[in-house]
């Protein structure tokens, strides 16, 4: 009874946004949105508030509805997001925590009670499918071995760089050859590219970025208008989210936006004038 009544509040929900904007209900692009949310319709009201009030683009409705599709057991209903990319960074975050609290769990459990943030950190900057499951395996078999945090932190690290290569400028433009990428600014301390597209930002990307995960993001944030810098920092450590960092930037110099590894958002941007 009560997810009936739930049903009938989202539905209500978005016929009331319909009225308020003076569009029908024979809408073809509510009809569109009927037939894709056609199994969870009491997802209605927030997907028509984005969809039509926030006059998001279809192409990003459709890759956040199967997103959502993908994730059981979430923890915060969708109506408690304001925006249709807060829920979509909210996702992305909840599958990120969900692979490394997975890596965690193939240790022993003895070795786990020494887990702390640092190392959580670690994994969670370097959570790349490929990267987590040899990491797991790399735990499975030889986790029962470490007594204390440091020692599981710095050979996870190590471990890390033999999988990725050394966190250097000459190890990372070896993971350019081929992308559409143009090197900005190439010294022993830092190296700062400029991305052309999405293929480019999906391959060396932070998985935690939704222009790295997402086609319809990277359209919504790079276009005409705005040009995108990765940024990487050879004086920090990996388990440092400000070990790397993306930036849009517009042609006339201006910084739209700008995000740690992590996705937390980057408040001084002024760090972006001296490079």
């Amino acid at each position: 009874m009560i997810e009936q009544y739930k049903l009938f509040e989202n539905i209500q929900k978005a016929k009331k946004i319909l009225a308020d904007l003076r569009i029908p209900e024979t809408d073809e692009r509510f009809l569109k949105l009927k037939e894709l949310l056609s199994k969870n319709l009491g997802y209605m009201g927030p997907f028509t508030q984005w969809l039509f009030k926030d006059r998001e683009n279809f192409d990003r409705i459709i890759d956040v509805y199967n997103k959502l599709k993908t994730i059981n057991n979430l923890d915060k209903k969708i109506d408690e997001f304001e925006k249709l990319e807060d829920l979509y960074d909210y996702l992305q975050d909840f599958e990120i925590n969900r692979k490394v609290n997975q890596t965690i769990k193939s240790l022993p459990s003895g070795t786990r009670t020494l887990v702390n943030d640092e190392l959580t950190n670690l994994i969670k900057l370097n959570s790349e499918d490929k990267t987590i499951k040899a990491i797991k395996d790399f735990y499975s078999k030889k986790g029962g071995r470490y007594k204390d945090i440091a020692s599981l932190i710095k050979d996870t690290k190590d471990y890390i760089n033999n999988l990725k290569g050394d966190f250097n400028s000459d190890a990372i433009k070896k993971t350019l050859e081929g992308l559409n990428v143009e090197i900005i600014v190439d010294t022993p301390e830092l190296l700062m590219i400029r991305v052309n597209d999405y293929d480019a930002s999906c391959k060396i990307g932070s998985k935690h970025w939704c222009i790295s995960t997402s086609q319809s993001m990277w359209n919504h944030y790079v276009n005409d208008f705005t040009n995108q810098y990765f940024v990487y920092d050879f004086t920090k450590d990996i388990s440092d989210k400000a070990h790397m960092m993306g930036t849009t930037i517009s042609p006339g110099g201006k910084i739209t936006s700008g995000h740690w590894a992590d996705d937390t958002a980057i408040r001084d941007l002024s760090y972006f004038d001296s490079l």
